[in-house]
């Protein structure tokens, strides 16, 4: 937003875009009056150059804007992860002092703190159950999972065992075979469920 902020009238930085398009519009409406006047082709010539000046300083702009955000992303990526691979640690080490009866509160603070950092990354739910181990004993098992991500909710903690968080390296593009005048690169399907070639036939 901050590259591309047309909320003002051309002044200053706000409204450029807008304000040079209005430009070539307005001398295009004086081109058509005074068709053939060298002067006005030239106006239309130099606010056309203009206009399309802007656009490449703004998509140099927004390239560097996302390779910025792209770089921070993937620090936050490496960052969760270390945090979800310090929180699965602890809890094996949780769970076998539960196991001999301690109730290891240090451990559980530093557990506590990972979590309200995890937080801060991500909204997450986070719960408590019980793990029977052997006949007669129960450990505490922590489970962390993303708030809002449906039932059963994506899992991040489910005791001792945790996941990753990956970031593709790529965007998602347009495959470089599709050709776009291939109508079998389109097909459709009819009112039975059929493959067709024709777009009239599915309807």
């Amino acid at each position: 937003s901050h590259i591309l902020d047309e909320v003002g009238d051309g002044d200053g930085e706000f409204g450029i875009l807008e304000a040079q398009f209005n430009d070539l519009m307005q001398q295009l409406q004086n081109l058509s009056k005074n068709a053939g006047d060298d002067v006005m082709d030239t106006n239309v010539r130099s606010s056309a150059e203009s206009i399309v000046k802007l656009f490449n300083s703004y998509s140099k702009a927004l390239v560097a804007a996302h390779d910025t955000l792209t770089d921070n992303l993937k620090g936050d990526v490496k960052e969760v992860n270390s945090i979800l691979n310090q929180i699965r640690d602890l809890n094996v080490e949780i769970r076998e002092a539960g196991i001999h009866g301690e109730k290891a509160l240090e451990l559980r603070d530093t557990r506590n703190v990972l979590i309200d950092e995890l937080s801060s990354y991500m909204k997450i739910d986070v719960r408590y159950t019980m793990e029977p181990v052997g006949d007669y004993n129960e450990v505490e098992k922590l489970i962390i999972s993303i708030a809002d991500t449906g039932t059963p909710p994506i899992e991040l903690i489910n005791g001792i065992y945790g996941t990753q968080i990956s970031m593709p390296e790529k965007t998602l593009a347009r495959n470089p075979l599709y050709d776009p005048t291939d109508i079998t690169g389109m097909r459709y399907l009819d009112k039975d469920g059929n493959p067709t070639d024709l777009e009239r036939e599915a309807n």
